[in-house]
């Protein structure tokens, strides 16, 4: 297996495919660090998603978006925080980044970005609509 390969692999992983069981996946990542770091981010993802999460109050809205998005498999996470931590994990920020963050705002918000290990920056904000 070469990294276009490993890659396309780990592109095209579904809700419940825990790739770190993927016997020729694994053995590509140990020889390659860039694929090695990709497939710890997609393990991270999915011990994100097996968090448990209260009930939902408003109606899953969860096949819409993926008809609307074109997917046939997804999951829409129940709390904003673990959204922001899977959408900080999905972009790559980790260690050594820095994050732009509102001052006036949940703590949350700035929470997710340490748990990544990134750095929060505050910003300014507006005193009418308390944005950046």
């Amino acid at each position: 297996m070469n990294c276009k390969e490993a890659r396309d692999r780990m592109a095209k992983w579904g809700d419940e495919t825990d790739l770190r069981s993927d016997a020729e996946l694994a053995s590509h990542a140990a020889e390659c660090e860039s694929c090695s770091e990709m497939l710890e981010r997609h393990a991270a993802l999915l011990d994100l998603l097996a968090l448990p999460c209260d009930p939902p109050v408003f109606p899953d809205l969860t096949p819409a978006v993926l008809a609307a998005i074109d997917r046939r498999g997804g999951r829409a996470p129940l709390r904003w925080a673990l959204a922001a931590a899977l959408a900080l994990a999905a972009l790559g920020i980790g260690p050594g980044d820095e994050v732009i963050v509102p001052s006036y705002t949940f703590i949350a918000t700035s929470f997710c970005v340490v748990q990544a290990g990134a750095v929060p920056r505050f910003a300014d904000v507006n005193l009418d609509d308390h944005c950046i």
